[in-house]
C-alpha cells in the first residue's frame, strides 16, 4: 500500500513537472498600454471642429504584443480621439458604422483553458488546481484589460484630453470599406461631428 502512494505521488510529481510549462503559459498575459496614435502612426487622421480622430488596424505584431495572441476573434482597429475644443464630446459604440463585435466575446476567446483545468484536476489534481490558479489569475488580467481597452461604454473626451481605445471588428467586413465615427457635444446632443475613414 506504502508503496502505490509512493508510485502515485511520484506520477503526479512527473506529470506536474511536465505540465508546468503550459501552466505557466497562462502568466505570459500581462496588460500592455495603448501607445498613442498620432499622424505620423495612425493609417488615416481626420480634423474638425479641433477635434482629431485617428485610426489603424492593428498589425500581427501588435496584436501579440498587446492580447499574447497574433490573430483575434475580430479585427482589432485602433481609434485615437484628441480634443482640442472647447467643450466636451461623447464617443459611442452606437455611433460607428461598422459591426463591432461584444468585448466580452473578445474576453471569453482570450480566456485561459477552464476545461483543461478540469481534466487536468481529474487524472492528476495537484496539477489541476494549480492550473486552475494560474489560469483564474491570467483571466482576471485579460478581462480588465479587455475593459480598460475595448469601447464597453460610452466614452466622454474632456477638452484637452485624447482618448485611446481598440474596437473590434467583425472580420467579415471587407477591406476598402468606408465607415464613420460620429462623436455627439455632451451638451448638445444636437452638435455632431462626424470622420470618415476607409479600413
Amino acid at each position: 500500500m506504502k508503496k502505490a502512494t509512493q508510485i502515485l505521488m511520484g506520477s503526479a510529481l512527473v506529470g506536474f513537472l511536465i505540465a508546468l510549462p503550459g501552466c505557466t503559459h497562462n502568466l505570459k498575459y500581462q496588460p500592455k498600454q495603448l501607445q498613442s496614435l498620432h499622424k505620423a502612426t495612425a493609417k488615416q487622421s481626420e480634423t474638425l471642429e479641433q477635434t482629431t480622430v485617428h485610426f489603424k488596424q492593428l498589425s500581427l505584431v501588435e496584436c501579440k504584443y498587446y492580447f499574447n495572441q497574433e490573430r483575434l476573434v475580430g479585427k482589432p482597429i485602433q481609434v485615437s480621439v484628441v480634443n482640442n475644443s472647447d467643450h466636451s464630446w461623447i464617443l459611442s459604440a452606437d455611433n460607428i458604422t461598422l459591426p463591432l463585435l461584444n468585448p466580452t466575446k473578445i474576453e471569453r476567446k482570450l480566456h485561459a483553458g477552464i476545461v483543461k483545468s478540469l481534466v487536468m484536476g481529474i487524472v492528476i489534481p495537484v496539477v489541476g488546481l494549480v492550473h486552475g490558479v494560474f489560469s483564474y489569475q491570467a483571466n482576471n488580467r485579460i478581462s480588465n484589460d479587455i475593459k480598460e481597452k475595448g469601447l464597453y461604454i460610452d466614452q466622454v473626451i474632456q477638452p484637452g484630453e485624447q482618448l485611446d481605445v481598440i474596437l473590434f471588428v467583425h472580420r467579415k467586413v471587407v477591406r476598402n470599406r468606408d465607415f464613420s465615427i460620429t462623436l455627439v457635444n455632451a451638451d448638445d446632443k444636437d452638435h455632431k461631428a462626424r470622420f470618415y475613414f476607409t479600413i
